[in-house]
């Protein structure tokens, strides 16, 4: 059964800012994140393998709680201008939390 999170449960518009990195916490077994923009614009996919409990994702400073679970190694799962739909299999749980950035 997959998890479905939007952009649109914490009210963000393109006014809060464009390409965003993630922190992923996650649980579950075989995990695969993805996300794309209203647009269509692919916002990235990782995977995780194994079952892990509580496992973080910092797609800013490409680590997690062990890289060697973790494909592809670009840790590419950002959040895209405007609103950015995420689907994740296999987890049991996932939270993906951004701080917004606006450019000048």
């Amino acid at each position: 059964m997959a998890i479905f999170i939007t952009t649109d449960q914490v009210s963000r518009t393109l006014r809060d800012g464009g390409w965003t990195p993630t922190t992923i916490l996650v649980s579950g077994t075989d995990i695969t994140i993805s996300g794309r923009t209203d647009s269509g614009e692919d916002t990235g996919i990782v995977m995780v393998s194994g079952t892990v409990s509580n496992f973080v994702i910092d797609t800013e400073t490409f680590t997690s709680s062990d890289n060697s679970l973790v494909t592809p190694k670009n840790y590419g799962v950002y959040v895209g201008p405007g609103r950015t739909n995420f689907t994740i299999e296999g987890a049991t749980s996932c939270i993906i939390q951004w701080q917004n950035r606006w450019y000048l």
